[in-house]
Parts: structure tokens; sequence; C-alpha cells
């Protein structure tokens, strides 16, 4: 009965270091995707900026 436990806690071991990498992987995907958008919006705030002449995110300068 012992070699069955074993087996059935090394199945679970594994199935749950399974879900965490697929977490991790979600999360790394998350974080890209905030990088990208933080980009986006930096690239329009930018644009709008130089194009109405008005400093949008109170960082001193207009258009960089």
């Amino acid at each position: 009965m012992g070699l069955f436990w074993d087996l059935y806690q090394q199945s679970q071991i594994t199935t749950q270091a399974d879900r965490t990498a697929t977490v991790e992987q979600r999360i790394e995907r998350l974080e890209a995707d905030m990088r990208r958008t933080q980009q986006i919006v930096r690239a329009v705030i930018e644009r709008l900026e130089k194009q109405v002449g008005v400093d949008l995110d109170d960082d001193g300068r207009i258009g960089r």
C-alpha cells in the first residue's frame, strides 16, 4: 500500500507543479501585456501633447 500512496502523492505533486507553471505563464503574459499597454498609453499621450501643446501627464515636458 505504501508504494501506491507514494505514486499518488507524486502524481498530486506533478499536477500541482503543472498548475503552478500555468499560473506563472499567465502572469508573465499579463505583465507583458501591461508593458505593451503602458507603451501605447505613453505614445498616445506624447502625440496628444504635441497636438494640443499642453503637458497632459504633468511631467514638465510637452511631447516627450
